[in-house]
């Protein structure tokens, strides 16, 4: 099981804000552009951006599949010190931003499970290859996907250095974390293909990580209304 209730961060360096600087979150207009800004989220993720625009890429991820995450999402990058500012597909082009093409359903579940299991897990430069790729594999086949998720590259979305970021700027928001726990939980039950990748995630992330997000948020929701 991949439990770290504590989520330590890591040493690397990360990038600082300037006063006022935004950051980029890919967020569809229609419902219709959501599986290709999906695409092009996890895309850019990995493209050699700066740690925190990396995070917001990946942030975006999650976002266009399960909307309610979005407020989090930004919390998470105002945390850190930058504005978020929200590009459609309509204007991702003026942030030379290229849209990539749509994904079906089952590839962006896919990418879905592989990106949530990052801010769960120590990334090890040792092991990362060997184990994302052993998730990447069993998650492909939940999802059902036939063929690599990085064409003709594998299945693993994320380079170490990038994923070891995202973990430390994302994975120590202990709201995300539980948001997006309960998100997996209460899609864990049916026969959907959803259903089933969110069953899978659960039992991967492990109880005492579930209980620890859960309760964390539950205590931060209880002390703003107090």
């Amino acid at each position: 099981m991949l439990v770290d209730d504590q989520c330590q961060p890591v040493t690397d360096e990360l990038d600082t804000p300037s006063a006022g600087e935004e950051l980029i979150m890919l967020v569809p207009r229609t419902p219709a552009a959501a599986l290709s800004m999906i695409n092009t989220s996890a895309v850019e993720c990995n493209a050699g951006n700066a740690p925190h625009q990396s995070a917001a890429f990946y942030l975006s991820v999650l976002a266009n599949l399960f909307p309610g995450l979005l407020p989090l999402a930004k919390e998470v990058l105002r945390e850190t010190g930058y504005t978020v500012k929200e590009v459609t597909e309509d204007t991702a082009a003026q942030y030379h931003i290229t849209l990539q093409g749509w994904i079906d359903v089952s590839t962006a579940l896919a990418i879905f499970g592989q990106f949530a299991l990052v801010i769960y897990k120590n990334i090890d430069d040792r092991s990362y290859a060997r184990s994302m790729q052993s998730r990447a594999a069993a998650i492909k086949n939940v999802a059902g996907v036939v063929g690599d998720l990085v064409p003709g590259g594998g299945d693993i979305l994320l380079s170490v250095s990038t994923a070891r970021n995202i973990r430390t700027i994302v994975g120590r928001n202990s709201n995300f974390r539980a948001g997006l726990v309960k998100i997996i939980l209460a899609n864990r039950d049916g026969m959907s293909l959803l259903n089933s990748v969110c069953n899978h995630l659960a039992e991967i992330i492990g109880w005492t990580e579930r209980q620890v997000c859960v309760m964390s948020y539950v205590k931060s929701t209880f002390s703003r209304v107090t």
